[in-house]
Order: C-alpha cells, then structure tokens, then sequence
C-alpha cells in the first residue's frame, strides 16, 4: 500500500513486519535460533533464572532428543469445544511448543519452568500450551498462508539456499524439516498449489516519505528486530523501536508500546515520548518457597471478609489468589448458589478432619482431591444461613503438608468479619 497507493495514507504503524526484499524462507530458521538463543543468554544472564534453571540449553536439547527417542501421550483439549485428545508429543513437537511460546509476553516468562517440568515427567504447562495452540487453529487460514507465500516469497528464494542454511542449525532441522513452510519441500508445494508470482518489485525495499512507526521485539523468532531495521532504513520518516522482553506484535502485548503507538497516531510528525522502554524486562516464572513467606492483609468487601493472602501472589481478584508459579490457587469468599453438601462433593472431600471455631465463625475442615487433573488441598467451611463461608486450596498433591501448614492455616487463622466493610 505505501509503495503502490500512497494517496491518502496518514501514516502508518509497522508492528514485527516482514519487510519485502528479504528471504522470508531461507532466514526462517535463522530468525528462530537468533531468538532462541537471545532468550537462553537472558535467563543466563539473569541470576534468579539461572539459579532456578541452570544450564537450560543443554537440558533443553537433551529434551528434545530424549521425547524424539520415546515420544509420549499428553492430553490436549480443544478450548472452543471441549474436546479431549491425546496427542503424540516428540522432540520436534515440543520443540515447536518452545519457538512458539516466544511470540507471547504473557507465556515467555514460564518457558523455563515447563522445560524443567517437562524433563521431571510433568507434561502439564505443555499440554496447556498445545490446547492452546490447538484451539488458536481454528482463527487461521493456512489457505491464506501458502497462498502469500507461494505467490510472494517462494518466486524469490532458492530451495537450494533454504537447505544450506538448515544445515547450519542440526538442532532445529527436525522441527523445520517437520513443517510444510520454510524447508526445501515449500517448493515443491507451492508448484502444485499455484497462487502464481507476484511481480519482481514485491521483492524490493519500501521506499516512502509517509510518517511510519516501526515496532519490534527483541524475542520475536518470526519477525525479528533486525528485519524490522531493515524496514525503517529506506523509510525516511520513521521511527524505529525495539522492545525487550517480549517477542510478536509489541503494540498488542505490552501497556509500552502500546501507549507509544497511540501518541503517534495523535500526532504522526513528532518521535513519541518512549521511556518507558526503558523499564521493560523479561521477569521470569521462579519456583515458589513454600516454606518463607510474607503475609498481607487481603479483603472481599462484597461479602465483608478480612484475612491475608501471601505476599507476591497474583490476586486474580479480591477473592482469588494464584502463586506466582502457577502451581497453588486459593481462594477465600462466600457461596450463595450451592448447598454445603453440593459444594463438597464438587471437590471431593474426603472425612473431615477437624472442626474448629476462629473469630466467631465454625469452621469444618476437609481434604480434597481432583484426581483428573492431579492437584489435592484443603477446604474449610462456615454455615451462615442458607449460605456459606469457604477458604479453599489447591495444588500438586505433593505440597499437601506444606500448603496445609504455611498457607491454608495461617489464612484461616486471619478469617473474619467486618459489618463495618463498605461492600
């Protein structure tokens, strides 16, 4: 559009793009490993990372080798339609799952956690990850796909090229060599599915005086930061930045870029204001210590409760707490739609364990278990009425002493009520 339609363009934002001249098939793997490894350096380089996960590279390919050798089942659902499978997961398909959770800020922080579980035998964080990807299918056209690539970038790449430059990269050809896209067989492909050739100029750098904001992230494995250069350097009105921390479309995953995209919009001639750059960095999914932690005061004021939460929790809401690895929920708030026994059965309780009274309230304390889905805890009950006061915890069956003694109990402990609270 920049190059043939110009008339009537304002300006243009440019968020992780490809631009025309380069070998989209060809640099696919080296964009991928460039990604790859600036992610590995970042954990390395960042001490609660590599305390946590040392030496991830290495685990990370012996993985990939170890599941190609000996593939095993995981579950996967599609989230759409609730239907359950159980997939095949190799070496070059987790692999895969690894280069596609760079795209996403919210997954990248938890990629070395689930390398590190995956190896211990817990295929969970994977399996998730799969559902995802899974149901994301069914918003793309692969159609649309090859029809761009096989009218736009195959005419200008070279089989020949493609394959030199797999061989340069024998930890990431099998996953590669696995797709139909950015491999030598791409070519053979796009002969029978014939889009045709897009004209040589399609090959050729942008050139236009159109204000332009150009966005990339530092993780993007598709569209790296380098391309993203590529692209400003003949756009004579731009401005170029680079994100760390994050990989696809900055704009649509960060408050930062975001905010630097809409103050260009409002006026195109002027750099945006970007420092906020400045504080951006990939925080990493670290093991949660169970056996040190710091409580705050926490509250649900529509329904009056006071107690704490553990400090550093994510508070998904006033009621609902989850560890920062993900691996614990708890929740604390009242049940007005389900009887007490309902609400128990639900999470399998087992034979109460104690009956306790704590700031006025009786409290009726129950093991649970979801054995479907591998996680065990605790629920305390009060009866009020026709309703009911719960705190519930839940985690990996393992933790259950642990959880039950530094978390659930002290939770319980600080449970009351305040008829003083403003709902």
């Amino acid at each position: 559009m920049m190059r043939s339609h110009p008339e009537g363009i304002r300006s243009v934002i440019l968020d992780s793009v490809v631009p025309p001249q380069v070998d989209q098939i060809s640099e696919a793997i080296t964009n991928v490993d460039a990604a790859l490894q600036d992610f590995l350096e970042t954990c390395l380089q960042d001490p609660s990372c590599q305390q946590a996960y040392p030496e991830l590279e290495i685990l990370l390919f012996e993985l990939v080798a170890a599941l190609n050798a000996n593939p095993v089942q995981v579950p996967v659902a599609n989230l759409l339609t609730g239907k359950q499978y159980n997939a095949f997961l190799d070496g070059n398909t987790f692999l895969g799952v690894v280069i596609k959770s760079l795209y996403s800020a919210e997954i990248l922080p938890m990629i070395p956690m689930m390398v590190y579980e995956t190896a211990q035998g817990n295929f969970s964080k994977v399996s998730s990850l799969r559902s995802n990807i899974l149901t994301n299918a069914a918003f793309l056209s692969s159609g649309m796909y090859y029809t761009v690539l096989c009218h736009e970038e195959a005419p200008f790449s070279n089989a020949d090229e493609v394959a030199a430059n797999l061989a340069q990269y024998p930890k990431l050809a099998g996953f590669f060599e696995s797709s139909l896209a950015n491999r030598p067989g791409t070519f053979a492909f796009c002969e029978q599915w014939a889009a045709g050739q897009a004209a040589a100029v399609q090959s050729q750098a942008v050139e236009s005086s159109i204000p332009t904001l150009v966005l990339a992230g530092q993780l993007d494995p598709s569209t790296p930061p380098a391309w993203s250069r590529l692209a400003a350097d003949s756009l004579e009105n731009s401005y170029y930045f680079e994100f760390p921390g994050i990989g696809h479309t900055p704009s649509l995953s960060h408050p930062c870029p975001n905010s630097i995209a809409a103050a260009f919009l409002a006026d195109p001639t002027q750099p945006p204001e970007a420092s906020c750059s400045m504080a951006m960095q990939l925080s990493f999914l670290l093991p949660q210590d169970l056996d040190n932690l710091s409580f705050v005061p926490a509250e649900v004021p529509e329904h009056h409760i006071q107690t704490i939460a553990p400090q550093g929790w994510i508070a998904v809401k006033p009621e609902y707490y989850v560890s920062p690895d993900q691996k614990v929920e708890l929740v604390f708030s009242k049940n007005e739609t389900e009887t007490q026994q309902d609400f128990l059965m639900s999470w399998g309780a087992g034979e109460m364990l104690e009956a306790a009274t704590i700031n006025g309230l009786s409290w009726e304390i129950y093991p649970i278990r979801q054995p479907d889905f591998n996680v065990a805890g605790y629920l305390a009950v009060s009866p009020n009425g026709e309703s009911f006061y719960f705190v519930l915890i839940v985690g990996a069956q393992d933790l259950q002493e642990t959880l039950y003694q530094n978390v659930f109990t002290p939770v319980l402990q600080a449970f009351s009520l305040s008829t003083a609270m403003a709902p």
